[in-house]
């Protein structure tokens, strides 16, 4: 998808080693306009925020799409959000996609998948499995006692339950977690903090929850003797349009926080290029020194040749935006809904979405 121009000298080593455990977290509907470290609005996330300040943060970091199940390919697979659609609904196309589970178990990693919810719709399943993951925890895995949201089970429980598993894992270890609990109705298993009944305050709330239990489990992992060799992402699956009810083509929906963080890391920083859930794959792999060819739609955001850019997609239509440039294009309209600066890069967004559709039907 890019040129083939960037020179190794120009990428940056972030990491002490080139095998650290690797824990990435995904956020069910954060976003940067509710995390104060990267500017929100509404700062509901203390501990993140003290996390981000010890890490390395992305001040411009974009989700691919608007649901969970292209969040989770995009990080994953480093595969791009389909206008209209999803991927994880074509099982034939599923299996053609790349994994990080796959790279990592070559090298000897335990890997593993761990949720509170039902793995059972949209797919996932049948994504999860094309993974290939060691092990796989879902709410099945957890007492009908601790089952108490809507979805499955709250966030600290299974934060607890990632601990263990990460305490008692010998060999280095790539673990995913997926919380639920910042998804509506927004009911948690805490005494209200952020006061109202409206939604848009139940969201506040409930993230504040889940961002207590990523401060409880952060500061349990420092106590064990691996957090030294220990990479830990925090990462959105995809925005929100709450609470300011942003429409679903404007950027700022798709604005959400990514934090790299544990004792791994050689320095806090801040990354200011624009970068994408796409890139994940692609970062994390060339860290490891590991071929990343597969990951066509990605780029290294750790080098300084990568083009500072991200796209997105929503109901039906896509978002580009660069350090200058803003087109946000609607299909139904055949039109720029917004547009800011557009020279150059006039045509690199409709370019880059015919080459995915291209890309989507040849699978």
């Amino acid at each position: 998808m890019y040129p083939d121009n960037k020179n190794e000298t120009d990428k940056v080593s972030v990491l002490k080693n080139q095998r650290p455990n690797i824990v990435i977290i995904i956020l069910e509907s954060f976003t940067a306009n509710i995390t104060g470290a990267f500017g929100g609005k509404y700062d509901v996330t203390p501990n993140l925020n003290k996390i981000a300040k010890e890490s390395i943060m992305f001040r411009n970091f974009y989700a691919s799409g608007d649901r969970t199940v292209k969040g989770i390919v995009a990080v994953l697979s480093g595969y791009p959000s389909l206008p209209k659609s999803a991927i994880m609904n074509y099982s034939d196309k599923i299996e053609k996609l790349p994994t990080l589970t796959d790279k990592l178990k070559n090298i000897n990693y335990n890997t593993e998948w761990i949720c509170g919810f039902n793995i059972n719709f949209a797919n996932i399943n049948s994504y999860l499995l094309h993974n290939k993951f060691d092990k796989i925890i879902t709410i099945d895995n957890f007492p009908n006692a601790e089952r108490n949201s809507k979805w499955g089970v709250h966030d600290h429980i299974v934060f607890n339950k990632l601990f263990e598993e990460c305490k008692n894992d010998k060999k280095p270890y790539f673990k995913v977690f997926m919380t639920l609990s910042s998804h509506e109705p927004f009911e948690v298993p805490m005494k209200t903090v952020i006061k109202g009944t409206d939604e848009a305050h139940r969201f506040l709330n409930s993230v504040f929850y889940t961002d207590k239990a990523i401060g409880e489990f952060i500061n349990k992992m420092k106590t064990l003797e691996s957090w030294n060799n220990t990479l830990i992402i925090f990462v959105a699956d995809h925005g929100v349009r709450l609470p300011d009810n942003i429409p679903a083509y404007h950027p700022d929906r798709y604005h959400i926080p990514m934090i790299w963080t544990g004792g791994v890391i050689k320095k806090d920083t801040v990354i200011t290029g624009y970068g994408s859930q796409t890139d994940i794959p692609t970062s994390i792999l060339s860290q490891l020194n590991l071929k990343t060819d597969e990951y066509k739609f990605g780029k290294d955001l750790f080098n300084k040749q990568s083009e500072s850019f991200v796209f997105y997609d929503f109901n039906n239509g896509f978002g580009f935006l660069t350090d200058t440039t803003i087109q946000v294009f609607d299909n139904n309209q055949k039109k720029n809904i917004i547009e800011e600066n557009m020279t150059s890069e006039k045509y690199f967004g409709k370019a880059y979405m015919q080459h995915l559709m291209n890309d989507f039907i040849s699978k």
